[in-house]
């Protein structure tokens, strides 16, 4: 039976097969960004005009800026916690090197907006994951609190 097949049509299947499998792949792991260049693709030009741009307040790139220091912020936090919980050190150290990274200059918009609630829940969270410590409600307030 092998006999009938020819070199060539063995490698013409093996790369038919490779390819759907492939195809698959791609779609079972990129569906979003291929729906949204299939998407992007088949609009016609699509061009924002003055009257739109109204719409749309200049606050937006400032909330975006404050949501991506957030997520640095986190980022940050997570990496603290993890490494004090690696090198297994105390409560009171951790608590300050989390005031320090808090109360430096480039969170000041975090410590005025409505997010430290939010954020103490993660440091809390990621206390108790990682360094095995349970932070009272006081220990995450006194991180907010900027010591000169």
């Amino acid at each position: 039976m092998l006999t009938q097949i020819s070199w060539t049509t063995y490698f013409q299947t093996i790369a038919l097969l490779l390819l759907i499998y492939y195809v698959v792949i791609l779609f079972l792991f990129y569906k979003k960004e291929i729906s949204q260049l299939l998407v992007r693709n088949t609009q016609p030009g699509f061009v924002i005009d003055q009257s739109a741009k109204d719409l749309f307040p200049e606050d937006n790139r400032e909330t975006f800026s404050q949501s991506e220091t957030i997520e640095y912020l986190l980022d940050e936090v997570r990496a603290l916690v993890r490494q004090a919980g690696y090198s297994r050190s105390p409560k009171e150290e951790v608590l300050f090197a989390l005031q320090k990274l808090i109360s430096s200059d480039r969170f000041q918009t975090i410590r005025e907006s409505p997010f430290p609630d939010a954020i103490n829940d993660l440091i809390a969270d990621e206390c108790q994951t990682n360094c095995s410590m349970h932070l009272s409600e006081e220990d995450l307030q006194r991180l907010w609190v900027s010591k000169c």
